[in-house]
């Protein structure tokens, strides 16, 4: 009975280990690459750091993209956290292989001072549905 007992907790263990392994395993093999029949955004920068800026001051960034795709890229929509950072760009298709922008302009807002760490949602019809772009900088009084 006492042998028993010990070859069914062996057998458990090995098989609680294995079990683990296998999902780490998959889940780190999973890459997101684009298919040869969709749109991919591809962002050589997403961080920009404006420094250090004075209240009342505001500071804009371009980010340029490539769709690196086979389709026609649409960007559906640009989000930003708050209404101290508002961003423009083209709501036009951008074909395989062509550039397009975004410009996000920053205007701090008076509760705003010290450290500022912004973040801008970029939705679109790419394989990689969403992209975070990140506008970051100190504000002094």
């Amino acid at each position: 009975m006492k042998q028993l007992f010990l070859v069914v907790l062996f057998l458990g263990i090995y098989t609680i280990s294995f079990g683990q392994d296998t999902l780490q395993i998959q889940k780190d093999t999973i890459p997101v690459i684009p298919t040869p029949n969709e749109p991919y955004i591809h962002f050589p920068t997403k961080d920009y750091s404006f420094g250090t800026i004075k209240m009342g001051k505001a500071t804009s960034q371009v980010y340029e993209f490539t769709n690196t795709g086979k389709k026609t890229l649409k960007i559906r929509a640009v989000q930003t956290g708050c209404d101290c950072t508002t961003v423009i760009w083209e709501k036009t298709s951008v074909e395989p292989g062509q550039k397009g922008k975004i410009t996000v302009v920053y205007s701090p807002k008076p509760n705003q001072i010290g450290e500022q760490k912004k973040n801008i949602l970029v939705i679109s019809n790419a394989v990689n549905k969403e992209e975070r772009l990140y506008l970051k900088g100190t504000v002094e009084p």
